[in-house]
This record gives structure tokens, C-alpha cells and sequence, in this order.
């Protein structure tokens, strides 16, 4: 073996004398060992562990094989199977070619190989069903369960039943072959099961609750677009119970709703008795089916079936929060109608029903919810609290007016101010960094200084290069020579954008060009490497 590293020796001489663990520490270091050769008569590690006939160092091996090279890796080790007359050596190859026929649907070799006696139930992790399911081979699935193939026999990373994984991917004819072959419609995935006794430390160490996501067909069923109706109704019709809910607490329902999957919701709304069943979070369809631009008329449905719109969800967050992020002025009046709190925080966010308004950018629910007198002045630790301008309380004013501002709403700004909102030195940065003049003309009429922020106005809008706000506030009498809280005047922002036309306005009211920041950089070297670059 002269030529080969320290660890391809290691590596050939562990397959050749079956030695598993020190093989499979080797295989998943740093290097690939699996193209290394004998130098004499170039064996592999699959070659070597094969003639020595060490079954499991096998198995391990194939699974390891490159796709580009898999059929003629097997013809060499078939070969010398036959050669050193290992009979179980033979069998795991055959055992192996049969689930590769499978996925690559190939009828002709999986029938020699069935006909041969090969057992299409492997156990090491894959399964010759559970591949052919994958990739929608039908033919392959019905030759192989007219074999003998355990339908409930679960295979892949995920440890999943065969349905599993059809109804995952869409496969719906293979669905139909399964479920009239007995196919257990409730089996569930067993995600991460050799990582058990880490999971168990992990709870021990961090005293914390930790699921492993376990899955059946229909909880995966939303997931196979367009195709989710179809396979959701089939397992329906063959007796699953849509109220089953996965590791983490979630329905079928919950999952259709949660994706946006109106037809496979009403699909299981047909079945289903608890329609307010929650997931871990404490959200049930009807707060998911709002968040996620489902149907209206499913909506409506829910209700109908006994969806309680006063649900609290597990982060105090309320089915209004969620129309209100949904932009839909209709169900924001729905639920007001309901009898839901317009005034309810976010336990998360700290935020209002007015403040999702607001972000979405929709005036008509913004309107809405002022006439159904929605309090403006709520504060979330200052959120709606629009105190007198102070530098101590400056990082308080993340306010439902400055996110209309820069999302440069000038009608939503104009409602809220005339609610009562009072214009803030946030509100007019944030209008600053959007660069709506009339946005910022409308604060600045309030009587607001624009020299009174810890981050000066005119540094926020030369940055962005919106010219015509720095004209604005400096005819509004802003400081030229303002600094922000890195020590940066407006030209520094100016340089920065690449902005010829604010240079030159600012430079024109006498502003300092070698006026340094708190790194001792002036607006002229930033200018410069700003023009390299």
C-alpha cells in the first residue's frame, strides 16, 4: 500500500479485517477514504471487506457508494462474492441492487432479482417499497407488495412508512396502491430515533421540553401541491382520524391552514370535530388561516364550525392581531363585530391590532379601527406613547407613527395624527430615511426641531440621497454641522451614497468638509473610497 496516507491504510486494513466502528470513525473525518486502493492489485475498501466476507462492514460500505459509479462498484463485488463463495455477502448485494432497481424504477432487474428470492423487506435503514413510493414508480410498488413488501415497513433518514412518503411528495396513485394494500393511514415518522439518548441529555442539561417531530400522511399531505386534495381525501376515506396530532400538538388542520392549503383545509373541515384544537404555540386554524392569506369563505367556515374568535393564543396574541397583519378590512370588522379586544397587546411583540395595521400598510383597517376607537396613547414600554422629545426616553419611541412613516404612508400618518398621535423626532427620521417630502412637511409642521435628535434628521436623509428632504430641512433651519451619535455630519452621510447633488447642497451652506468622526474619518476620504470601490 505504498503511496497512501496514514489514514487510507488505516481505512483498507479496517474493511479488510471488519473492523465497523474504527471504519466508520474514519469514513466521517475530515477525508474521503472511499476511493483509496491497494496499491498491488487496486481493491477498494468494499472489494477488501467483501472477499473477507464481513457482512455488516458491507452494508455499511454500499451505503456509502457514488451514484456515477454504483453499477460497476456491484459488478466488482458480486464478482468477488462468487469468487470467495460468500453466500451473505451475495445476499445484502442483491438485497442493495434491489432497492437501487427500485428507486430507479426499474421493472426488469427488480423482477430477477424477486424471482431469485431477494427479500424486498430490508431492515438497514432503506427500504425497496419506501424508494419506489418516492420517486411515483406505481409498478415497482405493486411488484413489490405482490412480493411480499411490508406496507407499513418504514425506511430513509426519517424512518417513514412508504405512505408517508407518497403522501408527502404527491405521489397520489401510489397512495391509492397503498391504502387498498392495508397501509396504515396513522403510522407516524420516527425523526431523529438514534438520536434518543442525545435528546434525553440534552432535556436533563437544559431542563427544557424538546420534540421530536413525528409525522403521519395527512399532517404531510398539505406539503404535495396541487396534489394535496386528492391524497388527504384519500386517506380520509380509508379511516384516518384528522384529530390525531403530531409530536408537536399539531393537526392536519392546523398544518393545511398554517401553509395556506385552502383546498386540502376544506377537505379535512369536512371530517374534523375540534376545530379549535391548538398547536404547541396556542394558535388554532382560524389565527394560521388568517396569517397566511387562506380564503376568505374558509374563514367563515371555521366560524361556522365553532371556531372561537376570543381564543387567546399561547403569546396573548388575539385573532384580530392576525387580520390586522393579514390587511383584510373586512374581517377586522368581522371581529370587532365578535366582540374582540381592539386594544389587546401582543404578549410577544408588545404590539396593538393598530400597529399590524399600520406596518401592513393598510389605511382602509387603520380607518377601522380609530372609528371603533382604538387607543392610540397605548404604550408597550412606550409603543403609541408619544411623550415630549427627551434624550432618555429617545429609544422609547418605536411608535405606530414612525412605521407609517417609513413605510411612507402619508394617509395612515394623517389618521393617526388626527386620532391624537403626536409627531415624534422618530416619526420625522423615519420619514427622513424614506425620503417623503410631504411626509416629512406634514412633521415639520408640528412644530417639530429638526436639530433636537440625538440622530439628526439631515444626516438620515443625505444619506439616503433624498436631495429634496435635506432641501426641506435645511430651509426648515437644520444645523448643517450637526453631528449624529458617531460624531458623522450630514456630508459624511452624503459621501457615503455617492450623492453629487447633496454634496453640493450642503457644501454649499458652508458645512466643515474636514470634520471627523469618532474614528477619525473625514467625509473627503469617505467620498473617495466610496469612488473607488
Amino acid at each position: 500500500m505504498c503511496g497512501l496516507s496514514t489514514e487510507e491504510r488505516a481505512f483498507l486494513a479496517a474493511a479488510r479485517e471488519g473492523r465497523l466502528v474504527e471504519l466508520q470513525e474514519l469514513l466521517h473525518g475530515d477525508v474521503d477514504h472511499r476511493l483509496a486502493k491497494t496499491e498491488t492489485y487496486r481493491e477498494t475498501a468494499l472489494d477488501l471487506a467483501v472477499m473477507s466476507g464481513h457482512v455488516d462492514v458491507v452494508r455499511f460500505l454500499l451505503t456509502h457508494v457514488h451514484d456515477g459509479s454504483y453499477v460497476k462498484v456491484l459488478e466488482h463485488a458480486v464478482d468477488a462474492a462468487v469468487r470467495n463463495n460468500h453466500v451473505l455477502v451475495l445476499k445484502v448485494l442483491a438485497e442493495h441492487a434491489l432497492v437501487r432497481a427500485s428507486w430507479a424504477g426499474d421493472m426488469r432487474c427488480m423482477a430477477g432479482l424477486l424471482q431469485f428470492g431477494v427479500d424486498p423487506n430490508q431492515r438497514d435503514g432503506v427500504s425497496a417499497l419506501n424508494e419506489a413510493a418516492r420517486r411515483g414508480h406505481v409498478a415497482a410498488v405493486k411488484l413489490l407488495l405482490e412480493h411480499g413488501a411490508d406496507v407499513n415497513l418504514k425506511g430513509g433518514p426519517r424512518k417513514a412508512p412508504a405512505l408517508l412518503t407518497a403522501a408527502t411528495l404527491g405521489r397520489v396513485e401510489v397512495v391509492k396502491v397503498l391504502v387498498t394494500h392495508g397501509a396504515d393511514v396513522h403510522a407516524m415518522d420516527e425523526v431523529c430515533a438514534t438520536m434518543g439518548k442525545l435528546v434525553d441529555s440534552l432535556l436533563t442539561l437544559l431542563d427544557s421540553a424538546v420534540a421530536v417531530p413525528r409525522l403521519t400522511a395527512l399532517h404531510e399531505a398539505w406539503s404535495a401541491r396541487p396534489e394535496a386534495e386528492e391524497v388527504a381525501l384519500l386517506l380520509l376515506e380509508h379511516g384516518f382520524d384528522p384529530s390525531i396530532t403530531d409530536s408537536s400538538g399539531w393537526t392536519a388542520l392546523l398544518h393545511a391552514c398554517a401553509m395556506g392549503n385552502a383546498k386540502t383545509a376544506e377537505t379535512i373541515l369536512k371530517r374534523v370535530t375540534d376545530v379549535d384544537a391548538a398547536g404547541m404555540d396556542g394558535s388554532t386554524a382560524l389565527f394560521y388561516a388568517c396569517r397566511t392569506g387562506i380564503p376568505v369563505d374558509i374563514i367563515h367556515t371555521l366560524l361556522y364550525r365553532g371556531a372561537d374568535p376570543l381564543h387567546i393564543g399561547g403569546r396573548r396574541q388575539t385573532i384580530l392581531h392576525s387580520a390586522c397583519q393579514r390587511g383584510d378590512a373586512e374581517l377586522v370588522k368581522l371581529f370587532i363585530s365578535l366582540g374582540v379586544d381592539v386594544d389587546a397587546i401582543d404578549g410577544r411583540t408588545r404590539k396593538t391590532a393598530l400597529h399590524y395595521a399600520v406596518w401592513d400598510r393598510s389605511g382602509a383597517v387603520v380607518r377601522l379601527l380609530l372609528q371603533h376607537g382604538v387607543d392610540t396613547q397605548i404604550a408597550d414600554g412606550a409603543f403609541l406613547s408619544y411623550e415630549p422629545y427627551n434624550e432618555e426616553n429617545e429609544e422609547d419611541f418605536d411608535t405606530a407613527l414612525s412605521e407609517a412613516c417609513a413605510a411612507s404612508r402619508i394617509e395612515v400618518v394623517e389618521l393617526l395624527m388626527k386620532h391624537g398621535s403626536k409627531a415624534s423626532h422618530a416619526a420625522l427620521n423615519a420619514a427622513c430615511l424614506g425620503g417623503q417630502v410631504e411626509l416629512v412637511q406634514a412633521l415639520l409642521a408640528h412644530n417639530l426641531d429638526p436639530n433636537e435628535s440625538q440622530d439628526p434628521p439631515l444626516f438620515m436623509a443625505a444619506s439616503r440621497d433624498h436631495h429634496e428632504v435635506v432641501k426641506l430641512l435645511l430651509a426648515d433651519g437644520a444645523n448643517v454641522h450637526a453631528r449624529d451619535s458617531s460624531n458623522r455630519t450630514a456630508l459624511y452621510g452624503a459621501c457615503t451614497s455617492n450623492s453629487e447633488t447633496t454634496v453640493a447642497l450642503l457644501l454649499d451652506q458652508g458645512v466643515d468638509t474636514d470634520a471627523q468622526d469618532v474614528d477619525g474619518k473625514t467625509p473627503v476620504a469617505t467620498w473617495l473610497r466610496h469612488k473607488v470601490a
